[in-house]
């Protein structure tokens, strides 16, 4: 997760106003990443840049934020 907020102190887990997020799927969990958590992350208005990467091969699936809506490129 990326944040441009203050730093937090150490004894915290919240990161306030996420702005990209980064995922490593699984196979146990990629379903759920990309329809649960992605609508989620959509949900949220501070995060502008989802990032769903493969574990077991060379790809990664961007969603990024625009004025008309989430634009999803995928690279490999």
């Amino acid at each position: 997760i990326v944040s441009c907020a203050d730093p937090l102190p150490l004894d915290t887990d919240i990161l306030p106003d996420p702005v990209a997020v980064f995922e490593v799927l699984s196979p146990s969990t990629a379903a759920f990443d990309c329809t649960v958590k992605a609508a989620e992350y959509a949900a949220t208005p501070s995060i502008q840049v989802y990032v769903m990467l493969a574990q077991d091969r060379p790809q990664a699936t961007i969603m990024r934020r625009t004025p008309a809506g989430w634009e999803e490129a995928t690279v490999e």
